[in-house]
């Protein structure tokens, strides 16, 4: 976000710094969309059942799937 959103900008105080930064994270959350989120906007999302399709592979995810799935076999045996 903050490359993204606030890259360039200068501040000359902090109440300017606290305005940007609540607009850079409104339009983060609201209108952005996401590929991790199946370009849904994270406000979008939050209101989505079930697992998210997402445009990319999620390697940490499948790895705690098998891992989940090892695990409940080693218990059934």
């Amino acid at each position: 976000m903050k490359n993204e959103l606030l890259k360039g900008m200068r501040f000359t105080n902090i109440d300017d710094v606290r305005a940007a930064v609540g607009r850079a994270i409104d339009f983060y959350n609201n209108e952005r969309p996401h590929m991790s989120i199946d370009m849904k906007t994270p406000a979008e999302a939050a209101l989505c059942v079930g697992e998210i399709p997402k445009c990319w592979i999620s390697y940490r995810e499948n790895d705690i799937r098998a891992n989940q799935t090892a695990f409940m076999w080693s218990k059934m045996t």
